[in-house]
């Protein structure tokens, strides 16, 4: 897919036209085309940031354990995402968060088209491979480990101590 594309002047970045329905990655198709655009003039880097990012950082490197990463748009300083000029469903994949909720993070398109847009949030964490959800209530429900942890008995405890019930 081709990259969005930035006007340092309007604070808009237009989303490339993608047909009926298509995936916009927030990290490769929206921040790291804007990085590339940053670069490739000086005059560019003059413009308020259009995004801002937190996270993708290594959470236990041993295992290769990372938080997701976060793309804030600086929504607050008039950065606005616009769909590009044509009937289209969106479907963003990545966590998209705007620098102020008193701000739209998208302008409507010139003409008269109709776009949905989808959010489509990842987990929070990645981690290299995957672990299907069934997997993980197949060990919930085959787990040994007392219900009750050392946290819960120990509340249950001071309360009891207490004279009052828990």
């Amino acid at each position: 897919m081709a990259d969005a594309t930035f006007n340092g002047t309007t604070l808009i970045c237009t989303l490339p036209a993608g047909g009926i329905v298509h995936t916009i990655d927030i990290e490769r198709d929206l921040y790291s085309a804007w990085k590339r655009w940053m670069l490739a003039d000086y005059q560019n880097q003059g413009y308020p940031p259009a995004f801002a990012t937190e996270g993708g950082f290594d959470v236990d490197p041993a295992t290769g354990l990372k938080a997701a990463a976060y793309f804030f748009i600086n929504n607050f300083q008039g950065w606005r995402i616009k769909p590009a000029e044509e009937d289209s469903t969106i479907n963003f994949i990545g966590n998209l968060i705007p620098s102020s909720f008193d701000y739209s993070i998208i302008t409507p398109t010139t003409g008269n088209f109709t776009v949905l847009i989808n959010g489509l949030q990842p987990i929070t964490q990645i981690a290299p491979g995957s672990v299907a959800a069934a997997d993980v209530w197949l060990y919930q429900g085959n787990s040994t480990v007392n219900k009750e942890d050392d946290l819960i008995k120990t509340r249950k405890a001071a309360v009891a101590g207490m004279g009052l019930s828990a």
